[in-house]
């Protein structure tokens, strides 16, 4: 999905070209990727501890959030395309949709008819909470080690 990776990398602007290579890794996978260790090797990193130092370095989430934020952004996304509903785009794929409108409640704090509602440009501004959040972290520990 060529757009949720443009969405990703123009709102994540700041993230390093290896930042930006698990970017489009989990567009390309639309946030399902296996184990860390699988994916961080699929990049040609060393290891997962290497993954997580890329994302912290850059002031991205933790692998698992990130991609279950990039996996929400890809259904709303969906959802509007198609205008299908969060519940038909779970079972489409034979998943639990109890399981979808959790994550959303749990990313977002909102429920999924009240982020349908507010939108794509909505949903990037509450990812980029959470990234400068991890990025002013990040910086203290680069701090720290110098």
């Amino acid at each position: 999905m060529n757009s949720l990776n443009g969405l990703l990398c123009g709102t994540l602007y700041w993230v390093s070209p290896a930042g930006r290579s698990v970017l489009d890794a989990l567009a390309q996978c639309d946030g399902t990727f296996g184990s860390a260790r699988f994916f961080a090797a699929r990049l040609g990193l060393r290891d997962r501890h290497q993954l997580a130092r890329t994302l912290v370095r850059d002031g991205l989430p933790p692998l698992q959030e990130l991609a279950a934020w990039v996996r929400l952004l890809g259904w709303l996304l969906r959802s509007e395309e198609r205008e299908t509903a969060l519940c038909r785009l779970a079972l489409d794929v034979g998943a639990d949709p109890a399981a979808y409108y959790r994550a959303v409640r749990r990313l977002t704090g909102a429920n999924w008819s009240a982020v349908r509602r507010r939108g794509v440009a909505w949903l990037l501004d509450r990812l980029v909470e959470p990234c400068k959040r991890e990025q002013s972290l990040g910086a203290v520990g680069v701090a720290n080690r110098a």
